[in-house]
């Protein structure tokens, strides 16, 4: 009987086909864990694009006062994102460029800013800036947005706007 191998008969007792269950079940809690908190952080993404689009859908049709209300209850959430904070501070100031309250603009674009500075937000305060007559602020954010302005199809069109409106506040580039 050489190169047979004997087994000796496994006795299962009830405390084995428990432990066999929990390790089971702990394993399947381990594969499901991840996947149930990206569902749940992939749906609060979604609740605010929806609340997000619904305030963008207000301020299109006209709407602009219902478009502050849903934007401001939206920035008012604790949960947000410093992403989702910063795009509703730029919707927000957006909403009172477009009512042409430019104070009111500059501080949500100011606020946006604190969280993240990159062309986008220094191209809204340059034209908020210039707008509200403050040719020295306007001026600085036109210089910033050029400083900032990647590498875009259409780079050399932004840059030139913003050196055309440089000239014609009276500064130098």
């Amino acid at each position: 009987m050489s190169g047979h191998f004997k087994f000796k008969k496994a006795k299962i007792t009830k405390k084995t086909v428990i432990i066999i269950i929990l390790l089971i079940i702990t394993g399947l809690v381990g594969w499901f864990t991840p996947l149930v908190f990206h569902w749940f952080e992939q749906s609060k993404q979604e609740q605010f694009e929806s609340k997000r689009q619904e305030a963008q859908n207000s301020r299109m049709f006209g709407s602009s006062d219902d478009a502050v209300k849903k934007t401001d209850d939206a920035l008012n959430d604790p949960s947000l994102t410093s992403d989702q904070r910063y795009r509703l501070y730029i919707d927000r100031g957006s909403i009172s460029y477009d009512k042409n309250d430019y104070t009111d603009a500059i501080n949500y674009f100011e606020k946006a800013e604190q969280i993240k500075q990159d062309y986008e937000i220094a191209d809204l305060l340059s034209r908020s800036w210039d707008k509200a007559g403050n040719k020295e602020k306007a001026i600085e954010y036109y210089k910033k947005f050029i400083e900032l302005l990647p590498d875009l199809p259409l780079r050399n069109v932004y840059k030139e706007d913003a050196e055309n409106a440089i000239k014609r506040l009276g500064g130098s580039l």
